[in-house]
Order: structure tokens, then sequence, then C-alpha cells
């Protein structure tokens, strides 16, 4: 990090309004994440059987569920 020489309060300022704007993302992200999981199950889990089951690499599908999260990817 670079030390500025703190001639007037901005680098004060815009370091105070940082750290509580960067906790305000942070929490918006959760809050939303968590809301999608709680409303949709359905959806959710849907999501999470393609992460887990589809065929990486652009190759075929080998297995029932590879096959059917290629499916559900469509």
């Amino acid at each position: 990090m670079v030390t500025m020489p703190i001639e007037d309060d901005l680098p004060v300022v815009l370091m105070t309004g940082w750290c509580p704007s960067s906790i305000g993302v942070i929490v918006v992200f959760v809050v939303v994440a968590v809301q999608s999981r709680i409303r949709r199950p359905a959806a959710r889990a849907e999501l999470d059987f393609v992460e887990k089951h589809a065929p990486k690499y652009g190759r075929p599908p080998e297995t029932i569920e590879e096959y059917r999260a290629q499916q559900l990817q469509e």
C-alpha cells in the first residue's frame, strides 16, 4: 500500500467510506443468495443437479444423469 501524506482529510474520508460500502455490497449479495435458495428450492436443486452432472469440456454425455443435465441446460 502506498502511503500518502494526509494534507487534507480526503483520503481518510475515502477510506472510511470504502469499508462500509464494501460491507453493504457483501450483505446485499448474501441476502439475495439466501432468498433465492429459500424461495425457489426446486429451481436451485435443478441448477445444482446440472452443475454437478453436466458433461464437461464438450464431451458427449455418458450416463443417464449427464444426459438429463445436458437436456436441462438447453
